[in-house]
Protein backbone atom coordinates (compact mmCIF):
# COMPACT_ATOMS: atom_id res chain seq x y z
CA UNK A 1 0.00 0.00 0.00
CA UNK A 2 1.45 3.37 -0.98
CA UNK A 3 2.09 6.10 1.61
CA UNK A 4 -0.81 8.35 0.54
CA UNK A 5 -3.32 5.50 0.68
CA UNK A 6 -1.99 4.48 4.09
CA UNK A 7 -2.46 8.06 5.36
CA UNK A 8 -6.05 8.08 4.06
CA UNK A 9 -6.74 4.75 5.82
CA UNK A 10 -5.35 6.13 9.09
CA UNK A 11 -7.61 9.18 8.78
CA UNK A 12 -10.63 6.96 8.19
CA UNK A 13 -9.80 4.75 11.15
CA UNK A 14 -9.60 7.83 13.36
CA UNK A 15 -13.25 8.72 12.66
CA UNK A 16 -14.73 7.10 15.80
CA UNK A 17 -12.24 8.98 17.98
CA UNK A 18 -14.20 12.18 17.36
CA UNK A 19 -16.94 10.87 19.65
CA UNK A 20 -14.62 11.81 22.53
CA UNK A 21 -16.21 15.27 22.27
CA UNK A 22 -19.31 13.81 23.93
CA UNK A 23 -17.18 13.19 27.04
CA UNK A 24 -16.23 16.86 27.48
CA UNK A 25 -19.33 17.70 29.57
CA UNK A 26 -18.51 14.76 31.87
CA UNK A 27 -14.90 15.81 32.32
CA UNK A 28 -15.36 19.59 32.21
CA UNK A 29 -19.05 20.35 32.86
CA UNK A 30 -18.85 24.09 32.26
CA UNK A 31 -16.94 23.70 28.98
CA UNK A 32 -18.78 25.01 25.94
CA UNK A 33 -18.18 21.76 24.04
CA UNK A 34 -20.24 22.85 21.04
CA UNK A 35 -18.02 25.92 20.79
CA UNK A 36 -14.96 23.68 21.02
CA UNK A 37 -16.28 21.51 18.16
CA UNK A 38 -17.18 24.55 16.05
CA UNK A 39 -13.80 26.16 16.77
CA UNK A 40 -11.97 22.99 15.77
CA UNK A 41 -13.93 22.94 12.53
CA UNK A 42 -13.10 26.63 11.98
CA UNK A 43 -9.38 26.07 12.52
CA UNK A 44 -9.45 23.20 10.04
CA UNK A 45 -11.31 25.34 7.49
CA UNK A 46 -8.72 28.12 7.83
CA UNK A 47 -6.06 25.50 7.09
CA UNK A 48 -8.12 24.26 4.12
CA UNK A 49 -8.45 27.78 2.69
CA UNK A 50 -4.68 28.24 3.09
CA UNK A 51 -4.08 24.86 1.39
CA UNK A 52 -6.28 25.76 -1.55
CA UNK A 53 -4.80 29.24 -1.88
CA UNK A 54 -1.18 28.11 -1.60
CA UNK A 55 -1.66 24.95 -3.69
CA UNK A 56 0.32 23.12 -0.98
CA UNK A 57 1.01 19.45 -1.55
CA UNK A 58 -0.37 17.64 1.51
CA UNK A 59 0.51 13.96 2.03
CA UNK A 60 -2.46 11.66 1.56
CA UNK A 61 -4.39 13.89 -0.80
CA UNK A 62 -5.51 12.73 -4.19
CA UNK A 63 -4.41 14.79 -7.19
CA UNK A 64 -7.96 16.01 -7.94
CA UNK A 65 -8.17 17.58 -4.45
CA UNK A 66 -5.46 20.11 -5.32
CA UNK A 67 -7.96 22.65 -6.64
CA UNK A 68 -11.10 21.84 -4.69
CA UNK A 69 -12.06 21.20 -1.07
CA UNK A 70 -10.38 18.05 0.16
CA UNK A 71 -12.07 14.87 1.31
CA UNK A 72 -10.62 15.66 4.75
CA UNK A 73 -12.36 19.06 4.79
CA UNK A 74 -15.63 17.44 3.80
CA UNK A 75 -15.15 14.75 6.44
CA UNK A 76 -14.41 17.28 9.22
CA UNK A 77 -17.49 19.25 8.17
CA UNK A 78 -19.63 16.12 8.34
CA UNK A 79 -18.20 15.18 11.73
CA UNK A 80 -18.87 18.68 13.10
CA UNK A 81 -22.48 18.54 11.89
CA UNK A 82 -23.04 15.09 13.40
CA UNK A 83 -21.41 16.03 16.71
CA UNK A 84 -23.40 19.25 16.98
CA UNK A 85 -26.80 18.03 15.82
CA UNK A 86 -27.10 14.35 16.72
CA UNK A 87 -26.92 12.32 19.93
CA UNK A 88 -24.02 10.00 20.71
CA UNK A 89 -25.99 6.86 19.79
CA UNK A 90 -26.35 8.12 16.21
CA UNK A 91 -22.84 9.57 15.91
CA UNK A 92 -21.03 6.44 17.10
CA UNK A 93 -22.36 4.01 14.46
CA UNK A 94 -21.98 6.47 11.57
CA UNK A 95 -18.42 7.41 12.55
CA UNK A 96 -17.45 3.81 13.21
CA UNK A 97 -19.04 2.84 9.90
CA UNK A 98 -17.14 5.61 8.14
CA UNK A 99 -13.88 4.53 9.73
CA UNK A 100 -14.19 0.85 8.89
CA UNK A 101 -16.65 0.41 6.04
CA UNK A 102 -15.62 3.25 3.71
CA UNK A 103 -12.04 1.93 3.35
CA UNK A 104 -13.41 -1.61 3.00
CA UNK A 105 -15.66 -0.42 0.16
CA UNK A 106 -12.72 1.19 -1.64
CA UNK A 107 -10.42 -1.80 -1.25
CA UNK A 108 -13.01 -4.36 -2.35
CA UNK A 109 -14.17 -2.23 -5.29
CA UNK A 110 -10.57 -1.58 -6.40
CA UNK A 111 -9.83 -5.32 -6.24
CA UNK A 112 -12.95 -6.12 -8.24
CA UNK A 113 -14.11 -8.39 -5.43
CA UNK A 114 -17.45 -10.13 -5.59
CA UNK A 115 -17.78 -9.33 -1.87
CA UNK A 116 -18.50 -5.68 -2.73
CA UNK A 117 -21.02 -4.31 -1.74
CA UNK A 118 -22.49 -7.19 0.31
CA UNK A 119 -19.66 -7.61 2.86
CA UNK A 120 -19.34 -3.90 3.69
CA UNK A 121 -23.13 -3.64 3.94
CA UNK A 122 -23.27 -6.53 6.39
CA UNK A 123 -20.45 -5.04 8.47
CA UNK A 124 -22.16 -1.63 8.56
CA UNK A 125 -25.47 -3.20 9.53
CA UNK A 126 -23.86 -5.35 12.26
CA UNK A 127 -21.97 -2.37 13.73
CA UNK A 128 -25.05 -0.19 13.73
CA UNK A 129 -27.25 -2.92 15.22
CA UNK A 130 -24.75 -3.71 17.97
CA UNK A 131 -24.49 -0.05 18.99
CA UNK A 132 -28.20 0.76 18.78
CA UNK A 133 -29.14 -2.37 20.75
CA UNK A 134 -26.96 -1.07 23.58
CA UNK A 135 -28.96 2.14 23.70
CA UNK A 136 -32.47 1.05 22.70
CA UNK A 137 -32.63 -2.72 23.15
CA UNK A 138 -33.33 -5.31 20.49
CA UNK A 139 -36.46 -3.83 18.93
CA UNK A 140 -38.03 -3.64 15.51
CA UNK A 141 -37.20 0.07 15.43
CA UNK A 142 -33.50 -0.75 15.88
CA UNK A 143 -33.63 -3.23 12.99
CA UNK A 144 -35.36 -0.70 10.73
CA UNK A 145 -32.99 2.10 11.79
CA UNK A 146 -29.93 -0.09 11.22
CA UNK A 147 -31.23 -1.09 7.80
CA UNK A 148 -32.00 2.52 6.87
CA UNK A 149 -28.56 3.71 8.01
CA UNK A 150 -26.85 0.92 6.08
CA UNK A 151 -28.75 1.66 2.87
CA UNK A 152 -28.09 5.39 3.34
CA UNK A 153 -24.36 4.90 4.00
CA UNK A 154 -23.81 2.52 1.11
CA UNK A 155 -25.82 4.74 -1.22
CA UNK A 156 -23.91 7.82 -0.07
CA UNK A 157 -20.57 6.07 -0.54
CA UNK A 158 -21.44 5.23 -4.14
CA UNK A 159 -22.14 8.86 -5.10
CA UNK A 160 -19.42 10.34 -7.29
CA UNK A 161 -19.62 14.12 -7.29
CA UNK A 162 -17.26 16.97 -8.06
CA UNK A 163 -19.23 19.14 -5.65
CA UNK A 164 -19.46 17.15 -2.40
CA UNK A 165 -17.26 14.28 -1.21
CA UNK A 166 -18.60 10.92 -0.10
CA UNK A 167 -16.63 11.33 3.16
CA UNK A 168 -19.20 14.01 4.11
CA UNK A 169 -22.20 12.15 2.72
CA UNK A 170 -21.30 8.86 4.42
CA UNK A 171 -21.37 10.58 7.81
CA UNK A 172 -24.34 12.94 7.50
CA UNK A 173 -26.83 10.94 5.42
CA UNK A 174 -26.86 7.83 7.68
CA UNK A 175 -27.22 10.07 10.76
CA UNK A 176 -30.23 11.70 9.11
CA UNK A 177 -31.63 8.24 8.30
CA UNK A 178 -31.27 7.15 11.94
CA UNK A 179 -32.90 10.32 13.20
CA UNK A 180 -35.77 10.00 10.73
CA UNK A 181 -36.52 6.38 11.64
CA UNK A 182 -36.49 7.09 15.37
CA UNK A 183 -38.59 10.24 14.88
CA UNK A 184 -41.19 8.37 12.82
CA UNK A 185 -41.32 5.06 14.69
CA UNK A 186 -40.81 6.02 18.34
Amino acid sequence: MDRDRLIRRAVHLSAPLFTVFYLIPEIWPEAPWQLIVASGWGVFMVFEVWRLYSQADIPGMRPYEKERPSAAAWFVTGVAIVLLLFPFEYALPVLLGMGIVDPMNGDLRRAGSRLYPLAPSLVYFALTMAILVQFHGATAVVVVASTAATVAAMGAESIRSKIVDDDFLMVVIPALALAAVFAIMV
